[in-house]
């Protein structure tokens, strides 16, 4: 058995307000409100 070591990479820079609007954009999504999402929504 080989044991490898857990680690992970960061895909994307990290921008506190894009990830705002991801969160908000998955949320929505989950309750069908996307039409609500708008430039300061988040």
């Amino acid at each position: 058995m080989e044991v490898i070591k857990a680690y992970f990479v960061i895909e994307d820079k990290i921008d506190g307000e894009q990830i705002l609007k991801n969160i908000e954009r998955y949320g929505r999504t989950c309750y069908k409100s996307e039409k609500r999402i708008t430039e300061t929504s988040a």
